[in-house]
């Protein structure tokens, strides 16, 4: 318990109290001033044994001063003396001298026993103030523990509502660590300060594990849904060359919506749980638009051409340079098992539709 200095007990009693806040609270702040006023007569007797301490130095100091004028005024007197040389006057100070003896020192043990018990008394205070230091410190934890504690929870309570829609087993942990949590923060009979502030911050260890876990399954899945986009873009700029105009404005509409539906996913990745998403609606939608552009897409294509179309995607992703269409033509023909004659005619119908773009260079070999 730290040790407040308080006014005279008549002054803070006499003026009355202020009703600004619950009966129950300024009974609890009277308590405690009462109880911090006993501490300060039990330990200080209200200020005496700074008073009686006070005293000790001042008069070590006076009996100091003091010594040493009497030393020096005799000196001075021993040298008048010298510098004289008078009968009468060495008589006199003959009989001067032997009035001027030194009053004798204090007895010693009881001196020692003063000092003994200032060194008690300090050695007191010294283990006081330590256990002070001690209970300052681990208020000061608590403190930071229970602020950190409440906004961890908050952080944890609006995750809920992203993992009740999206993750059900995760929801209920969440829901058990929570309460746990709270039950913490309402907790009245604390017995061992210490321990306490222990698991106050085991408890926010906890959370914040969970809710690393909590984001990293989220960005995981939103990455997996970003992914999807992709591919719908990818065929988005296929499918407006083949498409007319009566459908290309569904098509651009289409489009429009993934194009917030991405912005959205964006947003909810970086500012969880500030920002929450359906992830099972959203991945619902754009698979409705991603099949849409297929069905589209396929209805553009014969057969042959879009087995030739595939087997072009796959091997652009492996040839970045110009090869020579013989190669193009051999090898396509061999996977897919075509003839040639097959293989160049869906090659002249998909760049003849801007599906895909052939550059011919003749040149002496």
């Amino acid at each position: 318990m730290i040790v407040f200095k308080l006014p005279p007990r008549t002054s803070w009693l006499s003026t009355g109290v202020i009703l600004s806040v619950s009966y129950k609270s300024h009974q609890a702040k009277i308590s405690m001033m009462k109880s911090q006023s006993r501490l300060s007569e039990e330990y200080f007797n209200d200020g005496q044994i700074e008073r009686q301490a006070d005293l000790l130095v001042s008069l070590i100091e006076d009996v100091t001063s003091l010594k040493k004028e009497a030393e020096q005024a005799l000196s001075a007197l021993m040298n008048l003396l010298e510098q004289e040389q008078h009968p009468v006057l060495n008589r006199v100070v003959e009989n001067l001298i032997k009035e001027l003896r030194p009053p004798p020192p204090p007895d010693v043990n009881k001196v020692r026993e003063v000092g003994t018990i200032l060194l008690s008394y300090r050695d007191t205070i010294r283990n006081y103030l330590s256990k002070v230091r001690k209970y300052v410190d681990i208020v000061r934890k608590l403190a930071s523990g229970l602020r950190l504690l409440t906004d961890e929870l908050n952080i944890l309570k609006e995750w809920q509502l992203i993992l009740e829609n999206n993750y059900p087993k995760l929801f209920v942990r969440a829901q058990k660590i929570y309460t746990k949590a709270s039950h913490l923060l309402e907790k009245d009979n604390i017995l061992n300060v210490e321990e306490y502030v222990i698991e106050i911050s085991e408890a926010i260890s906890e959370i914040q594990d969970f809710l690393k876990t909590c984001k990293v399954r989220l960005e995981r899945d939103i990455g997996s849904l970003l992914k999807k986009i992709e591919v719908c873009e990818k065929l988005y700029r296929q499918i407006r060359k083949l498409v007319g105009i009566e459908e290309i404005q569904k098509v651009n509409d289409k489009r429009m919506r993934l194009e917030r539906i991405r912005e959205t996913l964006e947003e909810a990745r970086l500012k969880a749980p500030l920002v929450k998403v359906d992830l099972a609606k959203t991945e619902r939608e754009i698979d409705g638009v991603l099949n849409s552009y297929r069905e589209l897409f396929n209805s553009f294509m014969k057969d042959n051409d879009f087995r030739v179309y595939r087997g072009l995607s796959e091997w652009k992703t492996i040839h970045k340079e110009s090869i020579p269409l013989h190669v193009v033509v051999d090898k396509l023909s061999r996977k897919l098992g075509m003839s040639y004659n097959d293989i160049l005619k869906a090659l002249y119908e998909l760049c003849k539709r801007n599906v895909i773009i052939v550059k011919v260079k003749v040149s002496d070999a």
